[in-house]
């Protein structure tokens, strides 16, 4: 099965007010293992992880090879990544923002997390030293779509913790009700919604490897009158190093299914048009950890459901 995969990593919040670092990767693998091989200590009814939010990406430990190492979880990336010069005699080439990036396909041969170990996990080989530097700290990679779409996946920015459920029945949903459930489309790895901007609906991807939201620039223009109040541009680096400046500004009046989201909440403008081109996504933006952090939310792949949680309900 053809598979088309993109990176969307919109990573962090540099030390400079207004710099950010928009880690953008059109790949196309010439094979995909959609499924790996995975073993669990125990029966995976509840596998919590903790983590640090750094630039507003989440961070977890885990073991890479029998290495222990730091790794960013990006509900917008499709495959692992292995922090790593690309091999020049099997290197391809893959869109970012503005100019092509080199990665190298490769095969995990285990990794390890809380109380489940994956075996033959397909990865890119691919060099985030810059993402080193602006986080300080030493990165062995990143988990993808393809480490999380067995399970519901529960994320509590407020306690600083994951956990990996069945996702067919699982204490969480034993033992508390959600306060909202969503369907969500799954386009290739990315869970999408529906937001409401007065009378329009807006598809976006939800990206925990996200430190912004990213709104399509045809918006500047087309949101209703008095939604919209811009602030100064800002620097923008993708993977490919090269730095632009987009507009930003604070959106007000959103709606997630009937839910006000936190008012004046901030975006960059940029020009989204080429993934309906190059990859078939349709979406109008990312939301990023300005809009994840004000919740508990599970994303369970297989039954495609996004649920949000009472503070006090998730486990």
């Amino acid at each position: 099965m053809k598979w088309v995969a993109c990176f969307f990593f919109l990573i962090g919040v540099f030390a400079s007010k207004g710099q950010h670092t928009v880690s953008f990767l059109n790949t196309l693998p010439s094979s995909v293992k959609r499924s790996a091989t995975v073993q669990a200590d125990k029966t995976v009814a509840e596998a919590l992880i903790p983590f640090e939010v750094n630039r507003g990406m989440i961070i977890v430990k885990a073991q890479l090879n029998g290495r222990t190492g730091s790794f960013i979880v990006d509900t917008g990336a499709p495959l692992m990544v292995v922090n790593k010069s690309p091999e020049p005699t099997t290197r391809q080439e893959a869109r970012s923002f503005a100019s092509a990036i080199s990665y190298t396909p490769e095969t995990i041969d285990r990794f390890q997390w809380a109380e489940m170990a994956f075996q033959n996990l397909d990865a890119l080989a691919l060099d985030i030293s810059h993402l080193e530097a602006s986080t300080q700290c030493a990165l062995a990679g990143m988990v993808g779509y393809n480490a999380l779409y067995h399970y519901e996946v529960l994320f509590d920015y407020r306690q600083n913790r994951m956990a990996l459920y069945d996702a067919r029945r699982n204490v969480l949903h034993r033992t508390a009700s959600p306060l909202m459930e969503l369907s969500f489309e799954l386009q290739d790895h990315l869970p999408v919604v529906k937001i409401q901007a007065g009378a329009h609906k807006l598809a976006f991807g939800i990206d925990t490897g996200a430190g912004i939201n990213l709104i399509d620039r045809q918006w500047l223009e087309a949101l209703p009158a008095g939604m919209l109040t811009l602030q100064q541009e800002e620097a923008v680096r993708g993977m490919d190093q090269q730095m632009q400046t987009v507009p930003s500004g604070l959106i007000s009046g959103l709606e997630l299914d009937g839910l006000p989201l936190d008012d004046q909440m901030g975006f960059l403008f940029t020009d989204l048009q080429h993934l309906q081109t190059n990859t078939g996504l349709e979406i109008d933006g990312l939301l990023g950890f300005p809009f994840l952090k004000q919740l508990v939310f599970s994303i369970n792949y297989p039954k495609r459901k996004l649920y949000i949680w009472h503070l006090g309900d998730a486990h």
